[in-house]
């Protein structure tokens, strides 16, 4: 790994990240922290740092090409009906546990009932 060291700071300003392609690798050239660390924990191989005093400020990485995915900007939100939230909603209160205190004694314990899901009966509404 090849360590370059600067001699004035990087400003947040001048903070900025650059992705580029190289033959079947992908290059990741950033002075973002937080860019480098997902990089990092990703697996992508450090090939060089840039340093000021001390601090790393900067890093280039690489990785194969297909560790980079560019993503639609535009999701579209799940639209559910009346029906649907009522059918969801009766799902969840078969489904959650029933919680509540239980006095014995001179303590309170915390009760927890687990109420199985009923599977026919919720995949396959009654009419």
């Amino acid at each position: 790994m090849k360590t370059e060291i600067i001699t004035a700071p990087i400003s947040i300003e001048e903070r900025e990240t650059h992705f580029y392609y190289e033959g079947s690798d992908v290059v990741c050239d950033t002075t973002m922290p937080t860019v480098w660390r997902k990089c990092q924990k990703q697996g992508w191989v450090v090939e060089s740092q840039t340093m000021f005093d001390g601090n790393v400020v900067g890093m280039i990485l690489r990785a194969p090409k297909r560790a980079l995915s560019i993503r639609n900007a535009n999701t579209l939100k799940r639209e559910m009906t009346d029906e649907q939230k009522a059918a969801a909603a009766n799902v969840q209160r078969r489904v959650a546990p029933v919680s509540g205190l239980i006095h014995k004694g001179r303590r309170y314990f915390r009760a927890f009932i687990f109420n199985p899901l009923k599977t026919f009966e919720t995949a396959i509404p009654k009419k």
